[in-house]
């Protein structure tokens, strides 16, 4: 089976895959997939210690809570899939090698915590998945006060795709006809943002033109913190839903 839900700020939103909130997990393997739409929020603090690198990520210098939720994510009977969205340290996440899986290329934070990378096609129990992670953050921008909103502490540059993270979403996309079964986002649509007043990224134009080409069965997104549904696209937040239903 193939879960989904939306962000978890680890540790704000995080509690939400606990065996008491979520009971089915009881019956899953590892074989069984929950899928996190961005705001993962476990890649966060540890380079701030100037600590170098093991090739080891048990060995990496975690802070105490974030080792805590890698541990408990682990030990969790399903495998944790994740899209980036804007809040997460990019920095930290470049440091872990790149592999392929399924068709895509991913980063392991462990066997059991797999980063589902940028404009790639995976095909996971005989369905395609297009993911696409970033967002624009709303909260960018200098420091006021004691708030510290600088690059590289609250949000990064990398936070939006690249050049040639859209292109290689294109390139993926026409490898496969234009056509995929599921769209993973962390931004939501532009249909969606207009509806809600928002000013529309670089992102979010992109996806606009993904609407208009690609064809798809489910659109699903977090981002908006609501659990929402407009038409072929699912908004998720609390929500743990099954893919495809």
């Amino acid at each position: 089976m193939i879960y989904i839900t939306g962000d978890t700020h680890i540790p704000i939103d995080i509690h939400k895959l606990s065996t008491r909130r979520w009971p089915k997990q009881n019956n899953l393997t590892k074989d069984d997939y929950l899928i996190v739409c961005g705001d993962f929020g476990l890649i966060w603090n540890y380079l701030e210690t100037g600590l170098s690198v093991p090739a080891n990520p048990d060995d990496r210098h975690w802070v105490p809570e974030e080792l805590f939720w890698y541990k408990w994510l682990n030990e969790k009977p399903f495998t944790t899939l994740w899209i980036d969205g804007n809040h997460e340290n990019f920095d930290r996440l470049k440091t872990y090698p790149v592999t392929e899986w399924h068709g895509g290329k991913v980063q392991k934070i462990s066997d059991s915590i797999i980063h589902l990378m940028r404009g790639q096609v995976y095909e996971i129990d005989g369905s395609t998945f297009f993911t696409l992670g970033g967002a624009r953050s709303i909260d960018r921008g200098p420091a006021t006060g004691t708030e510290k909103r600088d690059s590289h502490i609250i949000w990064w540059p990398e936070e939006q795709p690249s050049v040639g993270e859209y292109d290689e979403a294109l390139s993926n996309l026409e490898v496969h006809g234009n056509k995929v079964d599921y769209i993973i986002t962390h931004e939501a649509p532009p249909s969606i943002l207009l509806q809600k007043g928002y000013q529309l990224s670089e992102l979010a134009n992109f996806l606009w033109q993904l609407n208009d080409t690609v064809e798809f069965e489910r659109w699903y997104c977090g981002h908006l913190h609501e659990d929402e549904q407009y038409g072929k696209v699912r908004v998720l937040y609390d929500d743990i839903v099954v893919v495809g239903e």
